[in-house]
């Protein structure tokens, strides 16, 4: 069994997740951010189990770069909603 202690930086490896999730979710969007979650991590463990495991992070940068580039507001976002930028 692996133990491990938590520490500062023991949120230093979810960071690039995190945000991905959020932006692929949509800013200021709470249900965009769980949506965006678990696309990040269903994908993430996809290309871990097909590709190597070594890529669940660059699949999630991967991703984080294709929505920028493609639906920067994000998949759900309040904010594009609400200016009526995302139809």
């Amino acid at each position: 069994m692996d133990v491990q202690v938590l520490n500062s930086n023991s949120g230093d490896a979810f960071f690039i997740l995190i945000i991905a999730a959020t932006v692929l979710g949509g800013i200021g969007s709470a249900s965009g951010a769980i949506v965006g979650s678990i696309i990040i991590g269903v994908v993430a463990e996809i290309a871990a189990g097909f590709i190597n495991p070594e890529f669940k992070d660059i699949s999630a940068f991967i991703i984080l770069a294709a929505v920028l580039l493609l639906r920067p507001t994000g998949v759900i976002s309040s904010i594009a909603s609400a200016k009526e930028v995302a139809r």
